[in-house]
């Protein structure tokens, strides 16, 4: 009996975490590469699970156990109907995204993906320990511990996703392998129901037990209040999770693989938890995490992005460390098995609650990733000032309430009197804006720890106040003239001059220019000159002495380039190069980044441009699929360099469809300036199956000359041009900049649309 109960467990643990990465890489050809995908997949895993739980709460309230199991296995049954999961066809065929928030409308979709099978998994864990409860076997008085072999087998599910299920197998071969397993866990489903009936013992907990977790009474007058910490404890950590999930995925780097770290430190933090480990476990957590958010808000105050694998690991120590914490006080709070499934059906609503904040509220009312310190401070509120046995009493020592209020105070005052005076000085004595930065971010929290560091809640409060004065406080390299939160991410547009690029002070007679820079996160995406007389330049990786100014100009010269494909539309900045009678045609999934672009404010490559602009809004490839217009002489993919690349504008039939787009001697150019993956191998491995010809320049400064790029807004870059044959390449001329794609030392891997490794091009320097 028992195997049988935690095998079905187990499975569907699996299952639930095997399907999440799959959904999500199902529905990000969709909508790009955007950590906003990932977030809004969990939201609704998390919304499912939640009617999964509630599904069980009901149906454990049905006194008769041949009926309970009848209607589960009814229910069983019928979801093998929606087998195997796939998007719908009409949106495969139709590929229109809805502009504005497409939150709402990338859930229905995921409803119709994988609904009915989701919410009948998620049911399984709640539902099977409470039919083990009822059983006559010796480990029924408390049914816990399957719950942490449920978190096992989503843990490992998890992990095993990037680094053996998508490396090994194609998406579909993923779908119908997951079809199969599910169809094998609604038989376990059944035969568990049909042991359950046969040794079922109804227990009622009327009698105190020393092996249940809880009294077996708890008083009518608390259960409220126990509802209440089961349902915040539960929040906390889930926005914490996906906060931690956006603020790396933006503002550090950009890359899909590091969605699972967040979710699995999740699981380890539930597992640890949930096991008779768990009280130590939680101990060392809340002794830990003062130290480690101490350690991070020191890292973010400075802008720290390197080592990127140490500055990553601090933010997944700070989430293990309070997830731990919060966890641990939930595992502490579970009540006797008579009241389970209501005990798991308030935790999903919590984390239900903190997915909907992060991935719905969030995007709609800040303009930042502000959800991220928001969950920080109410993380470490709940777990370092709840204690065990108590719940919402504050461990604040003996000291008198008036005591603890006057440190708190006098804290947050110093704080905020060191941040005027260092301002001050800094000004007066004409210290660079860095050194101010780097002293604030040391200082204060120091001060902050000193103060408070015996005083849980005024340490909380103290850290709220901090994150909150200095975040608003200083922004690097200049200040931000616009900022708006979308779907796609966070845009801001920074001015700043070239004397604050670097940490020297510029020449005398070095002329200082004025730079609008946008930036994607931590990701540069244009710059130009505030100056008129200068706004016609295209900087960064589009500067006229780069691989892409040099194909523009040749291609111009050969008399070649009339009508132009652009994927990927930042500033505008390629339309400057323009001339009368060509046509730039951008494609853009962001309708926000068109709005920006166009604003005269903030840009003006687009209005300045001499040829006719036409920018498009929605997915490129899909765009560029339905398009019935005249062929294009050149094509620009250029939605790579965010570093969150969209998988799906790199694949073999991708490539395909754009040369089914180009006039007979056109060419594509490919941006692939990555700081975290290296794409080159994959072009080179579609090129090679789709027998077509590339050249790529890597334009990389030397040592002497970094100055001098950072002076006139020239980024380094690289780019690559795939052609038909090698004679379209007669344009570039005696280039020697530009060369043949070399042999690869080892097979390089290519993309399709069924089947892709982002692990194999992963720079292993990160």
């Amino acid at each position: 009996m028992l195997f049988v109960f935690t095998a079905a467990v187990f499975l569907s643990a699996t299952l639930l975490f095997l399907v999440q990465p799959m959904v999500a890489r199902l529905v990000l050809p969709l909508l790009g590469g955007t950590p906003s995908v990932w977030n809004t997949c969990m939201v609704f895993f998390q919304t499912l699970l939640l009617l999964g739980y509630t599904y069980a709460h009901l149906l454990s309230r049905l006194h008769n156990a041949r009926t309970r199991v009848t209607v589960h296995a009814v229910v069983g049954l019928a979801t093998l109907i929606a087998l195997p999961i796939g998007l719908p066809h009409s949106v495969l065929v139709s590929g229109q995204v809805p502009q504005g928030q497409p939150a709402l409308w990338l859930l229905g979709i995921l409803a119709l993906t994988a609904g009915a099978p989701f919410a009948l998994i998620s049911s399984t864990g709640p539902l099977l320990q409470r039919w083990f409860s009822d059983t006559t076997h010796r480990a029924a008085s408390d049914p816990y511990f399957l719950y942490a072999a449920s978190n096992t087998g989503s843990l490992l599910a998890l992990l095993s996703y990037p680094l053996i299920v998508e490396p090994t197998l194609t998406l579909r071969a993923q779908t119908i392998a997951w079809s199969i397993a599910y169809a094998l866990l609604v038989l376990l489903l059944v035969t568990a129901g049909v042991l359950h009936v046969r040794s079922h013992r109804p227990v009622s907990f009327t009698t105190h037990d020393a092996t249940t977790p809880s009294t077996p009474h708890t008083p009518s007058e608390q259960i409220p209040r126990e509802r209440l910490w089961w349902i915040l404890l539960a929040a906390a950590p889930s926005s914490l999770m996906l906060g931690a999930t956006s603020y790396i995925s933006t503002d550090l780097a950009a890359v899909p693989l590091l969605w699972v770290g967040p979710l699995a430190l999740y699981l380890i933090s539930m597992i640890a938890a949930f096991s008779r480990f768990g009280p130590r476990a939680t101990r060392l957590a809340t002794r830990a995490l003062p130290a480690c958010i101490i350690a991070l808000v020191v890292s973010m105050l400075i802008s720290a992005t390197s080592p990127l694998i140490a500055i990553i690991t601090l933010h997944l120590l700070v989430l293990l460390a309070a997830a731990t914490a919060c966890h641990g006080r939930l595992a502490a709070l579970r009540p006797n098995p008579a009241r389970l499934t209501e005990y798991f059906l308030l935790i999903s609503v919590g984390g239900a609650i903190g997915g909907l904040f992060n991935a719905v509220i969030a995007p709609l009312i800040f303009t930042r990733v502000a959800e991220y310190p928001i969950a920080l401070v109410l993380a470490c509120g709940l777990g370092l000032c709840l204690d065990h046995a108590q719940a919402g009493k504050e461990r604040a020592g003996h000291s008198p309430r008036w005591r603890q209020v006057f440190f708190t105070v006098s804290t947050a005052v110093a704080v905020t009197g060191l941040l005027v005076l260092m301002s001050a000085l800094s000004e007066r004595a004409n210290l660079p804006s860095k050194w101010q930065t780097h002293a604030v971010a040391f200082a204060l929290p120091a001060l902050a720890w000193y103060l408070t560091l015996r005083r849980p809640v005024g340490f909380v409060l103290t850290l709220a106040g901090f994150l909150a004065v200095v975040s608003q406080s200083f922004s690097s390299n200049g200040f931000v003239v616009y900022a708006h939160r979308s779907f796609f991410g966070v845009l801001r547009v920074v001015q700043f001059n070239n004397a604050t690029t670097t940490d020297a002070q510029p020449r005398p007679d070095a002329p200082v220019r004025i730079f609008h820079q946008l930036l994607h996160g931590s990701t540069a995406h244009g710059l130009q000159f505030v100056d008129p007389i200068l706004q016609d330049t295209p900087l960064t990786y589009y500067h006229p002495k780069g691989p892409a100014g040099a194909v523009f100009t040749k291609l111009t010269n050969a008399g070649r380039l009339h009508h132009v494909g652009l994927v990927g539309l930042g500033t505008g900045a390629l339309a400057a190069y323009g001339q009368p009678g060509h046509k730039f045609t951008f494609f853009e999934i962001d309708s926000s980044m068109r709005d920006m672009a166009s604003d005269p404010d903030l840009f003006t490559y687009l209005q300045r441009s001499k040829a006719e602009v036409d920018i498009q809004i929605g997915d490129g490839r899909r765009l560029l699929a339905q398009y019935n217009g005249q062929p294009f002489d050149l094509i620009v993919l250029d939605a790579f360099s965010s570093d969150a690349i969209p998988i799906h504008l790199m694949t073999v039939e991708a490539v395909r469809t754009y040369f089914s787009k180009l006039s007979q001697r056109g060419v594509v150019l490919v941006h692939i300036s990555n700081r975290h993956l290296h794409l080159l191998p994959v072009l080179r491995g579609i090129a090679r199956t789709l027998n077509i010809v590339g050249r790529e320049d890597m334009d990389d400064p030397a040592p002497r000359d970094i100055a001098a790029w950072a002076a006139e807004g020239r980024y380094p870059c690289q780019w690559v041009v795939l052609a038909r044959s090698e004679r379209d390449f007669d344009f570039l001329g005696p280039d020697a900049r530009w060369l043949k794609f070399l042999p690869p030392k080892s097979p390089d891997p290519v993309w399709t649309d069924d089947f892709s490794n982002i692990t194999s091009v992963l720079r292993i320097g990160l």
